[in-house]
């Protein structure tokens, strides 16, 4: 704030949802493109990714094309670009994917060092909650609980990607785990190793990838970019509810 730099809003996975699935019969809207530099979406809300995912393949399903567009692909972009028809990166950027992981600060040393005492009551086994204040790592316990529910969520992510991009069963944890290999073939170009992987398309730079938007879907009144509506203004510009009524049960 004292720099005069806002943080976007965050935005409901439902609207998104709801944007799309309402463009899909629209026939003002031609296709979509899905810039997802911003876009960020942490562990704990994983399953969100899916949702969206399932109504960009709908999307696609009425003949509209997707075409995603970045500098980069972060694990969540790369999910969700993997539904395009088509996936386009920078030549200078790159895909990194690397599961899913869990990680604390544990505080018990420090205490000791402090001379602070703590008073924990807990019962059973699998009580993690605590952990930071009565080890300096984590119990095997607290490990077998994470595993079983990470394990779950990268294997789904592994699923969901190789299927919409058309990969061999086990593609995506080989390359989250054997990209040194991948990249040292690829002479060092990260751009190049997810290429030569078939995680993206092509490689062009932002002009490029802006003049292949015009030609796909018209130049903008401006001459500056292709023709486009922000899905914000687009939720505000039809302006219903999910179902098409007003809302009258409100949850919070």
């Amino acid at each position: 704030e004292a720099y005069g730099i806002s943080d976007d809003e965050q935005v409901e996975a439902r609207d998104i949802a709801r944007a799309i699935r309402k463009a899909k019969d629209d026939d003002r809207i031609k296709g979509m493109v899905l810039d997802l530099s911003k876009l960020y979406i942490p562990s704990s809300s994983a399953s969100k990714l899916h949702e969206i995912a399932a109504e960009i393949d709908n999307f696609r399903s009425a003949g509209k094309k997707v075409v995603a567009v970045g500098d980069y692909y972060g694990q969540e972009q790369y999910l969700l670009a993997a539904h395009a028809d088509e996936v386009l990166l920078h030549d200078y950027g790159n895909v990194v994917l690397y599961g899913y992981g869990s990680y604390g600060a544990y505080l018990k040393s420090f205490f000791e060092k402090l001379k602070v005492t703590t008073h924990v009551f807990r019962v059973g086994t699998f009580k993690s909650a605590v952990e930071p204040f009565l080890r300096d790592d984590m119990s095997p316990e607290a490990k077998q609980a994470n595993l079983a529910f990470l394990t779950v969520l990268w294997d789904e992510y592994a699923r969901s990607a190789e299927k919409a991009r058309g990969l061999s069963d086990g593609a995506i944890k080989n390359y989250a785990n054997d990209l040194p290999r991948l990249l040292a073939a690829a002479g060092g170009d990260f751009a190049k190793a997810a290429k030569d992987y078939g995680l993206v398309d092509e490689l062009i730079g932002r002009s490029a990838q802006r003049a292949r938007l015009v030609a796909e879907f018209g130049e903008d009144k401006d001459g500056e970019s292709y023709k486009n509506v922000g899905f914000r203004h687009y939720l505000a510009a039809i302006g219903e509810d999910a179902d098409g009524s007003d809302p009258n049960v409100a949850v919070i």
